[in-house]
């Protein structure tokens, strides 16, 4: 007979190595779904202060519970004027993904299973990093993967290939390929 891990609780505890290469990317400022325990920021909601009433200002983390509610989340954060990270599982079946995450987000499927925080084997669904508002002008901007370093990088054009000049001046160089700090592995992890 085979088990399925049921949580407790709908929370997820953020992985801390996935959380350090996003805050070298993004620099969050306040973690709105946070418990004492594993919040991420020195600023945080907890359930008592109610994350989904406050107002969401500077650049947001979010990993919400992921029970009945998590569409609410993803709404606010859909409309929100901050620049909203979330971690999500990846329903894109889900109305929610669908209705928000399609039109709204920039998506990055990460490869594989996380192992959240606290559980000792991967999380039975896969996982999304879901960026609203990231230049905060409520335009959609493109997550790439450069195809010579193979980092990630914002584009403003869905047609951009190379994560910036210094890119495709070491590539036309060396005619090697090379790696950045933000890697896949580095998302991954």
């Amino acid at each position: 007979m085979t088990v399925t891990y049921a949580p407790a609780s709908s929370e997820w505890t953020t992985p801390q190595p996935l959380f350090d290469a996003l805050d070298k990317i993004f620099h969050f400022t306040v973690d709105v779904a946070a418990t004492a325990d594993n919040a991420k920021c020195a600023e945080f909601y907890t359930a008592e202060r109610d994350g989904l009433a406050q107002k969401w200002r500077g650049v947001v983390w979010c990993n919400p519970p992921y029970g009945r509610g998590l569409g609410r989340w993803v709404e606010k954060a859909s409309k929100s004027r901050a620049t909203v990270v979330m971690l999500l599982p990846a329903y894109t079946a889900n109305a929610w993904w669908q209705d928000f995450v399609i039109p709204r987000g920039e998506v990055i499927l990460l490869r594989g299973r996380l192992q959240y925080g606290g559980i000792p084997f991967p999380a039975p669904f896969s996982s999304a990093i879901v960026v609203f508002n990231r230049n905060g002008s409520g335009r959609k901007r493109y997550i790439k993967r450069c195809k010579n370093c193979k980092g990630f990088f914002f584009a403003s054009r869905s047609h951009a290939t190379t994560c910036g000049t210094a890119c495709r001046v070491a590539r036309c160089r060396t005619g090697s390929k090379f790696r950045t700090r933000q890697t896949n592995a580095d998302l991954e992890r």
